[in-house]
Formats: C-alpha cells, structure tokens, sequence
C-alpha cells in the first residue's frame, strides 16, 4: 500500500494548485488501497483463528488424554498401597512364625539339655530336629529379606512413574496457560479494527502532500 501511496503522489507537483476533483480522486485511491489491506488482514486473522481452534481442540484432547493417563495412575498407586498393605501383613505372618521357631528352637535346646545323658540314638535324632530347625529358620529368613527387597524396588519405580506423569502435565498446564494468553488478543485485534478512524475523515482539511506523509506513517504502525 505505501508504494502505491508513493507512485500516486509523485505525479503530483507540490508547487501547484489541485483541484477538487484530483484531490477526491487522490483520495478515493487511497481509501481502495486502505480497504484492500484491511481486507487482507481480516482474511489472515479469519485463517489464524481456524488454525488457534483446530489448535485448541487438539490441546483439550490431549489434555484429556492426559487426565485420564494421571488417573490410571492414581488406581495403580491405590492398587499398589493395597498390595503394600498385603505384603506388610504377610511380613507380620512371617515374623510371627520366625519367632514361633525362635520359641521352638529355645524348648528343643532345652530338651537336648534334658536328654544329654539318653542313648545316643536319641541324641542323633536331637541332632537331626536341630538342623531341620536351622534350615527352616534360614529359609523364613531368606523369604523375609527377598519380600522386602521387592517391595521396596517396586515401590521405588512406582513413585518415579508418578512424578514423571506429574511433570508432563505440569508442562502441559504451562502451554495451555501460554495458548489461552495468546487467545486472549484476538478479540484485542479484532476491537481495534472496527475502532480505527476511517483515512478520509483523518486526512481532510490537510494538504494533499502533508496527508501523504501521514498514511504512509499509519501504514508503517498497522
């Protein structure tokens, strides 16, 4: 628009008088190339909209798909405190039987403190409860160590799960915000469009040369 501005304005000579009828016509040249570029923004803003919804609406399903990955990990975090809760009751279980053999240890030492004196047959079969007791208490021991072991991996990796689910979505919540800002200055836009002053009614009264220099200046801030 500046260049027609420009071409149309050169072939006036600013030493002479112009008639009313170059000037309207200077004018009404004018005001078409102001209104076709007007026209063109409102057609780049209408297709910058389409692109913002189809935008938006892509965001929201994302967005829900989201929420509902955050509560299929929140049932898998209650599922997983169900089976923390199980495993803890199945150490108690454990425990009170590695005490029960503890207690059972403590009488069979009793009773080979008893029966020191018997036959040795006795005392071979003494011998042989004592190592039955052994391996079963190593065993119990065994099993004890490796479920907590388990426990507390499992527990580890599911709390990495969350906070990684947690963080994409709060990256997610942060381009949402940004998204809804920028959405925020297109009625903005808009507004000031329909409000601008219309270029025949700013420019009349003034020489033709002086209102030149002022549409190219309004063009430059547009």
């Amino acid at each position: 628009m500046a260049n027609g501005v420009q071409e149309f304005s050169a072939q006036a000579d600013p030493q002479r008088s112009w008639t009313l009828q170059e000037e309207n016509d200077w004018l009404r040249a004018v005001l078409r190339l102001a209104e076709a570029h007007i026209k063109h923004e409102k057609e780049e803003l209408k297709s910058l909209r389409v692109v913002f919804d189809r935008s938006k609406q892509d965001a929201e399903q994302h967005y829900l798909a989201l929420e509902a990955r955050v509560r299929a990990a929140e049932k898998d975090k209650q599922d997983f405190e169900l089976r923390i809760f199980r495993e803890r009751e199945q150490i108690r279980s454990l425990e009170a039987s590695l005490n029960d053999l503890r207690a059972r240890s403590v009488r069979t030492q009793e009773l080979v403190q008893k029966a020191y004196s018997d036959e040795q047959g006795f005392l071979e079969n003494v011998r042989k409860l004592k190592a039955s007791f052994a391996g079963e208490k190593a065993r119990l021991e065994q099993e004890v160590s490796r479920v907590r072991a388990s426990l507390m991996q499992e527990r580890q990796m599911r709390e990495e799960a969350v906070q990684r689910e947690s963080a994409t979505l709060a990256r997610y919540r942060a381009t949402e915000s940004q998204n809804r800002m920028s959405a925020s200055y297109q009625p903005a836009l808009s507004s000031s469009f329909s409000g601008q002053p219309t270029l025949s009614s700013s420019l009349s009264g003034q020489p033709s040369y002086y209102a030149a220099g002022a549409l190219r200046s309004e063009h430059l801030y547009m």
